[in-house]
This record gives structure tokens, C-alpha cells and sequence, in this order.
């Protein structure tokens, strides 16, 4: 193979930039081709103006040239496609053409083998509904859970290369493009609700209603820390995120200082999906440091819908302690509301949490996401027509007061994605 010649379809800006990094892994040009005639029989300008000892040949005559040849696409990735077809149509066979990258076109998504979802079951993507050949057990064994997890995610992935239909269609992550031949390394570890963890709260939502046994929690801290040191020996810029019950209360302040020195020693960040109900010194000094984050869902913007939808009656003082964290860090504070059906679908609340929004000062999004029963939902359901028209309000809502807003689409049905990205593209009338 290596005695073929490499003949590089693009002579611009983009070979120029990275032609130093490719000779370095080994792929050298024989010479270059271009579609721009102007370059024809000129030699390759480097990034610093210099000729090099490359020619610049019409395709047709390349090809003459070096009929044992490969013809790498030497353009942006995202040319990469229409690129392909290009050279396709224009008789170049598929198998002689190769990317700079290790890359095949096929089916696949960026969270699978990058998302490792730690809960009740082992995760292998983002996607928190139960879906067959997505999940597996978990163990005691730290090592073993993550030699399971590789092992499940390339299987989909072999799956997904052949063609099968898995249950990953219908994802709205799902889609062809140049994915990467090699093995994808997680760069998300996700911590979610098991029972063994605590929190204070009751959300109508979740389901859970975690209860304070010190006995499991302390081994489910341990078996958490360990996870992270081993997922530490693999990535060095990943993020580890926690959403186990409420995590202040889940570890104790011990366990919770040894995580964040874990994490900031290794260079890496963290996310945490707190109620807020009370306020941690030590996250704030993350906040403070720029490798925390936190994102607290409110889902409400009056207390006595709070103190309905999360089975707590601290609205203040959750608002009050987001205020402070958000006075050291207002970029690395998250905001959102998790619409229940019939609970807090109404204008009245969405007017009320766009103004706390508001006097938060936030530089982040305000965040709406749907309530979904995703210990028994083994698919993407439809969404009710009312929460529907609520999002839309919402969305409507966010762009009169040119407030920049997010839609969590990741676990809702394609239908309901379309249209609710066709309310987000919509011009409203002020």
C-alpha cells in the first residue's frame, strides 16, 4: 500500500495548513491536483509562501502519471462528501479514494462511545430511554464496566456499518457522515440517580424520592471515585458529570473534595446538576477555578408551582443560592425548565422563570426540556399537544426579549424535533 501513489485532490489553503502534519504521519504527495485550472502546472505554495517540490496536474493527467495510485482529498471535512461523489462521477473508483483521516462514511452518532452513563445500568450513549443493545449491567468491577462498554459500543457500531436497523434509528443524533475508524474514547462520564443515592427533593418527574441510607451511600462514593481514577488513565480533557440524587447531600464533604481535587489534578472538568437548595463553598471555588459548571432545573417561576413540581418549599432560597453562584461565574451557571404536563405547562410560570433568567445575569441559555418516564420508555413518545404549544410560547417568548435559548432535543420523538426547530426558525411579530 504504501508504495502507491498519494495524489492530493485540493491545492488551497487547507493542504497548506496541515501539509506538515500529514508528512509527519507518513502521507506525503506524490503531487497535487486542483479543479482551479489557474494552478495547473505550478508548483505547491506552502503556508508560508515558499514553492515546494510538488507539481499541480490536471486530474486526468495525474492519474496518467501514477495509475498505482490513492487519491487523498486534501480539503476541509466538510467538503468531504460532495468531494467524494464529485470524483465518483468523474470515474474515480471509491477504493482509490482516501481522506486525510481515519475516517469511514457511514451511520453513527457522536455520543456513542463518547457518553459513558453510569445509573442502574451501563449507558453507551446519551440517550437516558432504555434502548435495547444501548445498556447493559453494571458491575462491581470498575475495570470490567469499562471493557463491557467498549465492547457494546463496537458492536453497535458494527451494527450501524452494516446497515442493520438498531434501535438507535429514530435518534435525532443518528446520520451518515465521516466517522472515525478508530475506537472513540469517552469523553463525557455521566453519574445518574440509583437508589442508593440521596436527595431532598420529591420532583414529580423523577420518580425516585431517594432516600438518606448512609451505609449505601458511602459505598456508592467509593465505587463513584474509583470510576473517575480509573476514567482519569484515559482521557486527559474530559468532563465528569453528576446527576445522583442531589450530589452535595450524595457525598459527604470529604468524598466531595477528594472528587474535585481528582478532577482538577487530571485536567479535567466538571458539570453538576444540583436543586440548589443549598450552597457549597466548595463548588462555588470550582465555579471560581473555571473547571465546574452546575446546572440547577428550576421548572417553575412562582413558588407555589416550585413547591409542587419538586416537593420542596424553598423557592427563594434556591434562587438566592443560583444568585450567588451565578455572581462568580455567570457563564458556567445553567438555568432549566422541565415541563410536566398539567403541572406546570402555563404561560404565568414561563413569563416568571424568562425574568428570573433575567435578574441572574446569566451569559448561558435559558434551558427547556420535556418530563419523560425514561425507567419504562423504551422509545421516543410524542409529546402532548399542550406541551407543545407551551415550548412554543416558550421559544417565542426567548425571541422577543433576544434572549438566547436552548430546546433539549435528545430523547423526543423526530416529529415533534421538526417542529419544534421550525418554532425556533419562525419570525414572530414584536
Amino acid at each position: 500500500m504504501d508504495r502507491l501513489h498519494k495524489i492530493f485532490y485540493g491545492a488551497g489553503r487547507e493542504a497548506a495548513y496541515k501539509l506538515p502534519v500529514w508528512e509527519a504521519k507518513g502521507i506525503s504527495p506524490t503531487c497535487f491536483t486542483d479543479a482551479d485550472q489557474s494552478k495547473h502546472y505550478t508548483k505547491f505554495m506552502d503556508i508560508y509562501g515558499d514553492y515546494t517540490p510538488y507539481n499541480i496536474l490536471p486530474l486526468q493527467e495525474a492519474i496518467n502519471k501514477y495509475p498505482d495510485y490513492l487519491l487523498y482529498i486534501s480539503l476541509t471535512k466538510s467538503s468531504w462528501r460532495d468531494i467524494t461523489d464529485y470524483l465518483i462521477g468523474a470515474g474515480i473508483p471509491q477504493d482509490k479514494i482516501r481522506y486525510t483521516e481515519p475516517v469511514e462514511w457511514r451511520k453513527g452518532c457522536a455520543h456513542l462511545g463518547t457518553f459513558m452513563n453510569n445509573d442502574a445500568n451501563l449507558r453507551i450513549c446519551l440517550s437516558p430511554l432504555l434502548l435495547e443493545g444501548l445498556h447493559c449491567g453494571i458491575s462491581d468491577n470498575i475495570e470490567d464496566n469499562f471493557t463491557n462498554y467498549f465492547d457494546n459500543v463496537t458492536k453497535r457500531i458494527n451494527e450501524l456499518k452494516s446497515e442493520q436497523l438498531t434501535s438507535c434509528e429514530g435518534c435525532i443524533h443518528l446520520k451518515y457522515d465521516f466517522w472515525n475508524t478508530q475506537t472513540p474514547k469517552i469523553n463525557t462520564l455521566f453519574f445518574g440517580s440509583v437508589h442508593d443515592d440521596f436527595c431532598n427533593f420529591k420532583c414529580l418527574y423523577c420518580g425516585k424520592h431517594l432516600k438518606n441510607n448512609h451505609e449505601a451511600l458511602r459505598q456508592r462514593a467509593k465505587k463513584i471515585i474509583e470510576t473517575i481514577k480509573h476514567y482519569c488513565k484515559t482521557t486527559i480533557n474530559g468532563t465528569v458529570m453528576f446527576a445522583n440524587g442531589e450530589p452535595l447531600l450524595s457525598f459527604t464533604n470529604g468524598e466531595f473534595d477528594e472528587i474535585i481535587n481528582l478532577i482538577k489534578s487530571n485536567g479535567l472538568r466538571m458539570h453538576i446538576a444540583t436543586n440548589a437548595s443549598i450552597y457549597s463553598e466548595a463548588m462555588a471555588g470550582s465555579l471560581k477555578e473555571g473547571f465546574g459548571s452546575i446546572v440547577v432545573s428550576i421548572d417553575a417561576g412562582t413558588q407555589k408551582t416550585f413547591a409542587k413540581v419538586k416537593g420542596n418549599d424553598c423557592f427563594e432560597k434556591v434562587v438566592d443560592n443560583i444568585a450567588q453562584y451565578a455572581g462568580i461565574a455567570p457563564g458556567a451557571v445553567f438555568i432549566k425548565y422541565i415541563l410536566v404536563e398539567g403541572e406546570n405547562d402555563n404561560e404565568y410560570d414561563i413569563d416568571n422563570f424568562i425574568l428570573i433568567h433575567d435578574k441572574l445575569n446569566l451569559s448561558t441559555p435559558a434551558a427547556l426540556s420535556f418530563a419523560m418516564d425514561f425507567e419504562n420508555c423504551t422509545a421516543p413518545l410524542p409529546l402532548p399537544e399542550h406541551s407543545l404549544t407551551i415550548a412554543t410560547y416558550f421559544i417565542r417568548l426567548c425571541k422577543e426579549k433576544q434572549k438566547t435559548y436552548s430546546i433539549v432535543y435528545d430523547y423526543l420523538h423526530l416529529k415533534d424535533v421538526a417542529y419544534l426547530q421550525q418554532a425556533c426558525e419562525t419570525e414572530y411579530d414584536e
